[in-house]
């Protein structure tokens, strides 16, 4: 987050979904290696009252339903099933890049 020197309150950057979490929900699923891993969906109403369900893979911590939150997601598009494309909203954790090609 960057800090405005006026004020001094934190500025968040990229993509934030803000609102009230409405419900959160659980689930256990195992990743390609086999490992157990836990996904908590939390929906999310703005403003507008639309709703966004975001999903947050392996939390540290969980966000309290009725509060009031702004969390920093991505975009995670893939494939149904059905061959149909969809995407997720994902809460962004420490990003390291996983580019292909070199570094100029």
């Amino acid at each position: 987050m960057k800090t405005s020197p006026a004020n001094e309150i934190s500025i968040p950057n990229g993509l934030i979904v803000h609102g009230q979490v409405l419900k959160r929900t659980r689930r256990i699923i195992q990743n390609r290696i086999g490992e157990e891993v836990q996904i908590v969906t939390y929906v999310i109403s703005g403003d507008d009252k639309k709703k966004f369900y975001v999903d947050d893979y392996s939390p540290s911590d969980f966000y309290t339903v009725g509060s009031t939150v702004s969390i920093p997601v991505y975009v995670k598009p893939y494939t149904k099933k059905t061959g149909s494309l969809a995407y997720t909203l994902n809460v962004e954790k420490d990003f390291t890049f996983q580019g292909i090609g070199e570094d100029f």
